[in-house]
């Protein structure tokens, strides 16, 4: 799946029942065309990482970013945090990872393993309980908005 903002141009992939997870975002990163490779098991939907992406490259292109580093700032866009901790602990890949996302500049992927585009996101309610105490009637753009929230308090 391909994501234009302004003039640039990103590709998402996703990786299934990725085996030692670790080791294949460690070996991905060596590419200098990998943005950032995510654990999707805390996305709540694909709009989720779209808007985070979006406003991650605004902030970087404005200077306002929290992070210098694009997929770490995409993190905190997910978590709608300025706390990399909590950004890390929810997207950063594990052992335990099973599903990956991995964004990139480069429309061919850099693992036989990686599909194009998203992968299926199975809506928990445990997760959305990491975001709201009180569950939304539509988490999906509720998290969308907690990201505005957070660009609005840090600009």
């Amino acid at each position: 799946m391909k994501l234009i903002f302004g003039e640039e141009e990103y590709f998402v992939f996703n990786g299934q029942n990725v085996s030692d997870p670790v080791k294949l975002k460690n070996s991905l990163l060596q590419a200098s065309s990998i943005v950032c490779v995510i654990d999707c098991e805390n996305l709540i939907c694909r709009d989720q990482f779209i808007a985070a992406v979006h406003r991650a490259i605004r902030s970087s292109k404005t200077g306002v970013a929290i992070s210098k580093i694009l997929g770490i700032e995409i993190m905190l866009q997910l978590t709608g945090t300025h706390q990399v901790k909590i950004a890390l602990d929810r997207f950063d890949v594990s052992n335990d990872t099973t599903d990956i996302i991995v964004l990139q500049d480069s429309p061919d992927p850099r693992s036989s393993s990686l599909l194009p585009g998203f992968p299926l996101i199975n809506l928990r309610h445990e997760i959305i309980e990491k975001y709201f105490d009180d569950p939304p009637k539509d988490p999906c753009s509720s998290v969308i908005s907690l990201g505005v929230r957070m660009v609005v308090d840090h600009e």
